[in-house]
């Protein structure tokens, strides 16, 4: 009798949780297609729409049959699959670099996949407790209530009024560049082909930072006809992976929203590291080094490292003579107490024509901090 009870238990949550999580997606179906796309290009347009409608039905058939011990253990089992499922997507998108929104409830919620994953896999010990705790339920004697359950679930799904094919087919809805530091702005086009038989209207483009400037088309898109959204990002001072999303809304088509990803990897010209050295008291006067990498698509050499005082000495070595873009700068010290000098280390274009004024090839420079203490 404890052990039947312990599974009602059981059942009911699972009953709750698939009914709120199907509810809510219903009645916020683009919210729930936004966090289907949140998950990357892992499937087409067209099956991402019938996803948001048919996973909300299925869900609350599930919940329904939690209810019922004639259904309760084709829930289970169906249950089981749906999760698992649902893991395999979450895990594939972490595997990828991504972190989307499970869209669980149908609305947005940041939670790590890991968390992800370990809230559905108690999900599946919970279904599979109430499979094996109630001694009546027999997966043989729930084929008949299974065949029911889904069938019901297509009914369901048949009364739900939508055209597949009326919607924008992106082109991509995520974009990747490399650039370097120091490049004013980076434009990326994102286009779309109206697939249904009414025009579309972009209502509103809504990028995630300011640092994105959008423009898109402002008239009416026909029937066959392709749309745009073009974005120009303004890295600044940026670096490393910078990652913006755009979000698209289409004029009395809620369900038609997209979100766009674009995703940037600024890279340093010349990768120092470390970008300061020092010694500390009790150390005694062993070089300290500071390995230098000019970006592979710059032809750029080391032109001369300066450094003003006479605390410190350098040396400059170049790793391989076949490529002058590697080397190690050799911080020397020359006296006991403390000093702070600035080593600056000047690069400039490894094949130029020695022109002069407009014609001279361009320098940059970097500056590294050397210290000692007493």
């Amino acid at each position: 009798m404890t052990k039947n009870r312990f599974v009602l238990l059981l059942s009911f949550l699972m009953a709750l949780v698939f009914l709120w999580a199907g509810i809510s997606k219903l009645f916020r179906p683009e919210s729930f297609l936004e966090a289907i796309r949140g998950y990357g290009e892992w499937a087409p347009a067209k099956v991402e729409l019938f996803l948001v409608y048919w996973v909300p039905v299925f869900e609350i058939m599930l919940g329904l049959g939690f209810f019922f011990h004639s259904t309760r253990g084709a829930s289970s089992l169906l249950a089981v699959f749906l999760l698992g499922a649902f893991m395999i997507l979450i895990g594939s998108a972490w595997w990828r670099g991504l972190s989307p929104s499970c869209g669980c409830f149908g609305f947005q919620w940041d939670l790590h996949p890991f968390w992800q994953i370990l809230r559905n896999s108690l999900l599946v010990i919970f279904s599979l407790g109430i499979l094996r705790g109630d001694d009546r339920l027999r997966i043989s004697r729930s084929n008949g209530s299974t065949r029911a359950v889904v069938l019901l679930g297509c009914l369901l799904f048949g009364g739900i009024p939508m055209d597949l094919d009326a919607q924008p087919e992106w082109e991509k809805t995520q974009r990747f560049e490399t650039v370097l530091k120091g490049v004013p702005s980076v434009d990326q086009r994102f286009s779309f082909v109206n697939k249904g038989d009414e025009p579309l209207v972009i209502e509103s483009v809504k990028p995630s930072c300011g640092c994105v400037v959008p423009e898109y088309s402002q008239q009416p898109i026909p029937a066959g006809g392709t749309g745009y959204v073009k974005v120009v990002f303004k890295p600044g001072e940026r670096v490393g992976l910078q990652r913006e999303t755009i979000r698209v809304s289409f004029e009395g088509n809620k369900e038609f929203s997209q979100t766009l990803v674009l995703r940037i990897d600024v890279q340093e010209k010349v990768e120092i590291h470390p970008q300061m050295v020092h010694w500390i008291r009790g150390d005694d006067f062993t070089p300290r080094e500071i390995n230098y990498q000019i970006h592979e698509s710059l032809s750029w050499k080391l032109k001369s490292v300066k450094m003003e005082g006479d605390a410190f000495s350098v040396d400059h070595t170049v790793l391989s003579e076949d490529d002058f873009r590697k080397g190690v700068i050799t911080v020397n010290r020359l006296k006991s107490g403390e000093h702070r000098e600035e080593v600056l280390l000047v690069f400039t274009e490894a094949e130029s024509s020695g022109g002069e004024g407009e014609n001279a090839p361009e320098d940059v420079e970097r500056k590294l901090i050397v210290r000692s203490l007493r």
